[in-house]
């Protein structure tokens, strides 16, 4: 499908691809990654034909239809997305051109009444009856339900899907463009951070939706959940070169770690012979009956080729302080309602939170996660209702337009002095290095400053302010997965509250002990993790809860369940009736305790055996001489398989406890469900 022969390109005094050669099979699932700046979008330019190699050839088959989502929105036009959604492909296209032809050839026969005029018009009928064929086959028939359901799955209402592109944000935009590739799918799909514009569940059905894409995928992404569930091989670009890995994104990482474990071991075997053949040819340089061996032995050292141990590149690395100690509530909502112009986002809405607690806010994008976080941050004022903020706490907003946290007009270092000006200047720039703000760096406009170094700034500005009770707005866009793993980690140690909105699944299971769903006024309180969640959605059979308008909404306080909400109603019956049926119902929950019981004692021993056996594999890594030759990587290749089936055993564990504890507490308070 594609082929890169010996292909170079250079950008200033920059060679991003050396000499590379790459063959993508039809079919293959490709991601792209590496460092920012590393050549990623200049190797998909290649790739689509924008730009030319300095040396090589790039090719692509013959015929083979292309598609390409790239990072940036379209022009705003008068169309509106169901048009976008459809426009014709490469396969499409020239049959509705050809029905346009030959029905207006027909239009013009149809006047005649000769044989010769009779014989054109049923030939005409036949060439348009095959091309009609033709159509069908291709899927052309029904473009219009296809795309229809397309938009619908990427979150457009119906009514939306007629209204101008112009009235859309850019985000809303590149949706379209992206139901236009989905709808009918080119050979070739090339994305370009497809998933920043879209929320977590239009994120989930477009990756179920490429999963069944039966074309040659390419894709660049910072998003680690979506390569994991969408491509079967990654191609790293580094250094200007180019490497495949077979597998997804937790593949490439585990393969990389082991590669780069056994060139370290074969870099210090090296560097332990090399001292030994120098003491060697020291010792008997003088002696003449050693002469020839120590000849020998230097022509040797000249030949051989000095094993480079792969230069890590310079990540952020920083820690959140930990805050003083609150109150248990540090913030509380309370019978609060918040419109925005017609649209009413909350109506009468309870909400607490509590110290320590780690919440991910999800739902359709407009639903009001965002105002939600203002409301909170007190930087959002309710329509009703007030909003209660507990002893000690000091709340900081991390807002999805990080312009909006920047001085755009002043530099890198005068915005850390504006917030952090008891601090010393060493300190400062101390604190921006740990940032990749560096040397004369400081010393640049805001305003020049990508993405992502933006969204590096405002993480280091709140540094400088520790608030206790963090809202994050989307704060892993912009940042690349190194940024983002430095991100987990520094949140995972952070003993304060932690409140998110985010599409980036990786994050979110790393983190969240808490999910709230938010849509259309409907709200619904998870407390668990991100696992759990997910597993609780799959035993609904994939039943979506009805958009509704907005009523009365209660999130529960910390310890509580609001279990009415999720029951259904009581049948009709005597009150001895309701009794069996409450009866067989608890005997029925019973069972089903008594069974996850088993399977919750089964999985906690075999978590014990796991951990058993990577210890003792960690035990083993430890001596350097046991990381030699191959049985060093067969070593490395089982203490990750170790460590995988843990987290898989950890997550079950966890599910598991969550589900006895909610069937117990039900079976508590005298249950009425099915």
């Amino acid at each position: 499908m594609i082929s890169l022969d010996r292909v170079t390109r250079q950008v200033g005094a920059r060679r991003l691809l050396d000499e590379v050669s790459l063959e993508i099979g039809a079919g293959d699932r490709v991601g792209i990654v590496g460092p920012n700046g590393a050549g990623k979008t200049t190797l998909v330019r290649l790739v689509l034909g924008i730009d030319v190699p300095d040396t090589g050839t790039v090719t692509i088959a013959r015929g083979a239809s292309v598609g390409h989502l790239p990072q940036e929105a379209l022009p705003e036009t008068d169309r509106t997305p169901l048009d976008v959604a459809l426009e014709p492909g490469a396969h499409i296209a020239p049959l509705l051109s050809a029905i346009a032809r030959v029905e207006h050839q027909l239009e013009a026969a149809a006047t005649g009444s000769s044989t010769d005029a009779l014989d054109l018009q049923h030939r005409l009928a036949d060439e348009l009856a095959a091309l009609h064929d033709r159509l069908r086959q291709h899927g052309g028939h029904e473009r219009e339900p296809r795309a229809r359901r397309t938009l619908a799955g990427l979150g457009f209402e119906p009514a939306e899907m007629t209204n101008p592109l112009s009235t859309f944000s850019g985000g809303w935009i590149m949706r379209a463009a992206l139901a236009r590739l989905l709808a009918e799918p080119p050979d070739l799909l090339v994305l370009d951070e497809p998933t920043n514009h879209l929320d977590l569940e239009a994120v989930l059905w477009f990756q179920d939706h490429l999963v069944r894409h039966e074309g040659t995928l390419v894709v660049v992404s910072h998003d680690r959940g979506f390569l994991d569930t969408v491509v079967s091989q990654i191609i790293e670009v580094d250094r200007g070169q180019l490497t495949r890995y077979r597998g997804n994104y937790g593949d490439y990482r585990r393969q990389r770690e082991e590669r780069a474990a056994q060139r370290l071991a074969a870099a210090d075997a090296q560097a332990r012979r090399r001292r030994e053949t120098e003491r060697f040819i020291e010792r008997f340089r003088a002696k003449a009956t050693k002469a020839r061996q120590v000849q020998s032995r230097i022509k040797a050292l000249e030949r051989e080729e000095s094993i480079e141990v792969e230069r890590k590149a310079a990540t952020i690395g920083f820690h959140f302080p930990q805050p003083a100690r609150t109150s248990r509530v540090t913030l509380e909502l309370e019978r609060v309602s918040k419109s925005w112009d017609d649209k009413v986002l909350y109506r009468a809405l309870d909400l607490v939170v509590e110290r320590g607690e780690r919440i991910a806010l999800i739902g359709p994008n407009g639903a009001g996660k965002s105002t939600l976080l203002g409301l909170l941050a007190g930087t959002v004022a309710p329509d009703t209702g007030q909003r209660r903020i507990g002893l000690g706490v000091r709340t900081a907003l991390y807002t999805q337009h990080r312009t909006d946290m920047l001085d755009l007009s002043s530099t890198v270092l005068d915005n850390a002095r504006a917030v952090g000006a008891a601090i010393g200047e060493t300190r400062l720039r101390t604190l921006l290095g740990a940032f990749l703000f560096r040397g004369d760096d400081v010393d640049k406009p805001v305003a020049v400053l990508s993405g992502g170094e933006k969204s590096r700034l405002a993480l280091a500005l709140l540094l400088l302010d520790p608030p206790s009770v963090l809202l994050m707005d989307e704060p892993t866009i912009h940042l690349d997965i190194e940024s983002v793993d430095a991100l987990i980690e520094a949140l995972g140690a952070f003993e304060g509250t932690l409140c998110f909105v985010s599409h980036d699944q990786h994050f979110i299971r790393s983190l969240a002990s808490r999910v709230i769903r938010i849509d259309h006024g409907a709200f619904e309180d998870h407390r668990g993790d991100w696992a759990a969640w997910e597993w609780r959605q799959s035993q609904r059979a994939g039943n979506r809860p009805e958009r509704r308008e907005p009523a009365q909404t209660h999130a529960v306080p910390a310890g509580e369940k609001n279990r009415e909400a999720s029951l259904p109603a009581r049948a009709p019956g005597s009150r001895r009736d309701e009794k069996r049926r409450a009866a067989e119902r608890r005997n029925e929950l019973s069972r089903r305790t008594r069974e996850l019981r088993r399977e919750f004692e089964q999985v906690e021993a075999e978590i014990a055996g796991i951990e058993a056996e990577k210890i003792a594999l960690e035990t083993r890594l430890i001596d350097p001489a046991a990381l030699a030759g191959a049985k060093g990587g067969e070593l490395l290749r089982a203490h990750a398989e170790a460590a995988r089936t843990l987290a898989t055993a950890m997550d079950r564990w966890a599910v598991l406890g969550q589900t006895i504890e909610e069937i117990t507490a039900t079976i508590e308070t005298g249950p009425d469900v099915a």
